[in-house]
């Protein structure tokens, strides 16, 4: 049986060709936002979609914060709890133990949401990191979170608050 140097390079060069793309796809599903964009909705007390900006933060190798919106105006701040940058859910807990920890549970995750006149703090929700790649994070979130105005009356204020982001590193 003949062999055939030309076939078997040009299969070879397929092989290593389709290997390559899929590395350079990254992990999980991208989200359906445009990279280095997010957008929210708000629903509750007060209601509102933002959308704006998007980055992730990296402290020693493992992912340890999300950014949302301009530094001064509307937004969200997520504070995770340090781990290397892979596909999983982390769930809100309680501030005083965020960075223990707790054997057996998920990573902990804080979110804060900044409105013109108000400030929201995470009660309850997760945040799932669904795809990952050298230059890129996306997620998608939903956090029930409780605040009060920034002056004014301090009436208690709830909302939920859900999303998706597609943030490169800072």
């Amino acid at each position: 049986m003949p062999f055939d140097c030309c076939t078997v390079r040009y299969g070879l060069l397929l092989l290593v060709s389709g290997l390559v793309l899929i590395g350079c796809e990254g992990q999980g599903n991208p989200p359906d936002v445009a990279s280095g964009r997010f957008t929210a909705y708000v629903d509750g007390t007060v209601s509102d979609t933002l959308s704006g900006a998007a980055h992730y933060r990296m402290d020693d190798g493992a992912i340890v914060g999300l950014e949302m919106g301009a530094k001064e105006g509307p937004g969200l701040s997520i504070e995770l709890e340090p781990q290397p940058l892979d596909l999983r859910t982390y769930e809100v807990v309680e501030a005083e133990l965020f960075g223990l920890d707790r054997s057996g549970s998920p990573p902990g995750v804080l979110a804060f949401l900044a409105l013109r006149d108000m400030h929201f703090e995470s009660t309850h929700g997760s945040l799932n990191l669904t795809y990952i790649n050298e230059e890129q994070v996306g997620a998608t979130f939903t956090f029930q979170m409780e605040g009060t105005r920034v002056e004014g009356p301090s009436d208690d204020a709830s909302v939920e608050v859900t999303g998706a982001l597609n943030a490169p590193p800072q």
